[in-house]
Formats: C-alpha cells, sequence, structure tokens
C-alpha cells in the first residue's frame, strides 16, 4: 500500500513539474516577405499601420491611424529611411518617433527571422532572441503566425492582424495605404 502511494505521489509530483515547462521548438518560416495590420505602442505613443516586409531591411509602413499621422509613409530600404506623406518625400536623415518605432521593429523583427529561437511554453509558441535595440519577443498565433511582437527596452509592442505571406518578387504596397 505505502509502494502505490509513493507511485501515486511521484507520478503526480513529475505531472506538476512537466506542466509549465519551456521545451524548445522548431521556429516557423519567418523569414519571408509578406503584409499585415499592426497596431503599435512605442514610447507611450499608439498607432494602426498597413506594413509590409518585401525581405530582410526592405519595409514599407503605411500609418492609417491616428489621425495626424494618417497618410504618412515609412519606407525603410538598404540602410535608408524614407518618409512621404501625400506628395512631400524626405529622403534625409529622418527622426522622430514614427522613425524611430519603424527602426526597432524592422531591426528586431529581421533578427527574429534569421536567428530568433523558438520556444514552447505551455503550449504557446514563441521566437526571442537579442537586437541592436535590445531583447525582443514574438509570439505566434495558433496558425504559427506572427500574433504579438515586443521589444520591451525600447517600449515597442505590436498587435499583429491580417498577417498574408506574399509570394516573392510581389513588391506592391498594401491596398489601402494612401489615404487621400
Amino acid at each position: 500500500m505505502k509502494r502505490l502511494i509513493f507511485v501515486v505521489f511521484m507520478l503526480f509530483t513529475l505531472s506538476a513539474c512537466s506542466a509549465g515547462e519551456t521545451a524548445k521548438a522548431v521556429k516557423p518560416e519567418l523569414d519571408v516577405p509578406f503584409s499585415a495590420e499592426a497596431e503599435i505602442s512605442y514610447g507611450g505613443e499608439e498607432c494602426t499601420a498597413l506594413i509590409q516586409r518585401i525581405q530582410s531591411g526592405r519595409w514599407e509602413f503605411a500609418i492609417t491611424s491616428p489621425k495626424p499621422l494618417e497618410g504618412l509613409i515609412i519606407t525603410v530600404a538598404n540602410g535608408e529611411t524614407k518618409l512621404k506623406m501625400y506628395d512631400l518625400e524626405s529622403i534625409s536623415d529622418v527622426s522622430g518617433e514614427a522613425v524611430s518605432m519603424t527602426k526597432v521593429f524592422v531591426s528586431a523583427y529581421d533578427c527574429a527571422a534569421k536567428d530568433g529561437e523558438a520556444v514552447s511554453d505551455s503550449g504557446t509558441l514563441s521566437v526571442s532572441g537579442s537586437s541592436p535595440f535590445g531583447e525582443y519577443k514574438l509570439m505566434l498565433g495558433d496558425d504559427s503566425l506572427p500574433a504579438l511582437f515586443s521589444v520591451d527596452s525600447c517600449g515597442l509592442t505590436a498587435g499583429i492582424s491580417r498577417f498574408s505571406p506574399l509570394e516573392r518578387g510581389e513588391e506592391e504596397p498594401p491596398d489601402a495605404r494612401i489615404v487621400e
């Protein structure tokens, strides 16, 4: 009887210890062109953007809200950041919250796609690692597509929805990107 109680106790203990265990997982392919919508919080500011990743280091963010930034398009390519709003364009070394947010997002996501480590924690799949802007964490949804992205050291959090992989070479911007 004592032996039976001991075996049941050990089984219970072992199963309880493994319930919240973190395990390495197979990382889904993240280094792909895609379009998505993102609700981004950065430095206490919030915006919504249609984003397109053409390839590593080549992105476009079309801000759809708030109203004062609606229609702003931020393009990152070859280490250069361009701002465009309606017919005005700037290709100089630009700065500001929107540009900083874009640089943090692009750098961290590209690092996740290339070098991130996938783990499964209680059935939730995430990819984490380090970028030049700090530690990042990309949470994947039930469909293994990006759902929530954060770089805590910079105060960046982005909820990602309507994620749609693009065919390689498909470089047209999102349909609703420019509000006229």
